[in-house]
């Protein structure tokens, strides 16, 4: 007899259009600038993954994602459990397609207590500057997060999950 297996369906994301916006909303432009004087900023992609490893969008979207950036989906519902792997202290930029989700994201960061989010608030329509592929292993942490990167189908790359790595030298 075969059992029956649950099918994942959507999952429930909370609206959190309401939300008090604590967040700083910053261009691409301003977010550029950002992640070239800052090299301990956390860049989070809250688009799917088919986004993230686009290689082929319809114009005008860049293929790809911005170097760096760790990829926690937002509707899928990635974002909603891994979020707090993020350090509440951290300079976060979230980033999306369009900056819809991206305001979600950042919405959730600030009532859950995160004190230096930016949102792009133009999303990666309106990035011009260098993509990586899914193809490219990113050989370094940002703001001092590990990626634990697994192979999708062989097709592209997911991210499996986020730990936090401790820089402190004990005294």
């Amino acid at each position: 007899m075969q059992a029956d297996i649950p099918i994942a369906g959507p999952v429930d994301v909370p609206v959190l259009e309401d939300a008090p916006s604590i967040h700083t909303e910053i261009t691409a432009a301003e977010a550029k600038v950002m992640i070239d004087s800052n090299p301990n900023l956390i860049i989070v992609d809250v688009r799917e993954e088919s986004e993230y490893c686009a290689t082929d969008p319809p114009a005008p979207l860049p293929p790809g994602h911005i170097p760096g950036a760790i990829l926690l989906p937002w509707n899928s519902g990635v974002f909603q459990t891994e979020f707090s792997q993020l350090p509440t202290d951290g300079e976060i930029l979230i980033v999306c397609r369009s900056g819809n989700r991206s305001h979600s994201a950042s919405n959730m960061l600030d009532v859950n207590g995160y004190t230096n989010v930016y949102d792009m608030s133009d999303g990666m329509l309106a990035w011009v500057w260098e993509t990586d592929l899914c193809t490219q292993v990113p050989t370094v942490s940002r703001g001092g997060l590990l990626l634990l990167i697994g192979l999708i189908g062989g097709t592209g790359m997911g991210i499996i999950g986020l730990r936090r790595i401790f820089s402190a030298v004990a005294d």
